[in-house]
């Protein structure tokens, strides 16, 4: 089946996990009806938000102290600026579906 990725065998795809860890980002999503709210920094993780089972992205902005999520349902685009250093460390599989 073309596009499936049992296809390449074991190479990665160039553009596989490109919102990791790491990468660096310019996160653009709705804000006011004039103005969208432009988030630019550092991908930390991936977040549940309350029960309503709505994820959001953790970030560190480059030019804040605080940590921002920005939920996903309110993204517009997202722009990679750097993706994140490739990481020699085997990647844990974990089952907790939150920011720790």
């Amino acid at each position: 089946m073309k596009g499936d990725r049992r296809d390449k065998g074991d190479k990665k795809d160039k553009n596989e996990n490109l919102l990791v860890k790491g990468a660096h980002l310019r996160v653009v999503s709705a804000g006011t009806e004039d103005e969208p709210v432009e988030t630019v920094g550092e991908l930390l993780a991936f977040t549940p938000m309350g029960y309503s089972g709505v994820e959001g992205l953790v970030m560190q902005p480059d030019k804040e102290g605080k940590k921002r999520i920005v939920p996903l349902p309110s993204v517009l685009y997202i722009e990679i600026v750097k993706e994140a250093p490739e990481s020699k460390e085997p990647v844990e599989e974990s089952t907790a579906p939150f920011y720790t």
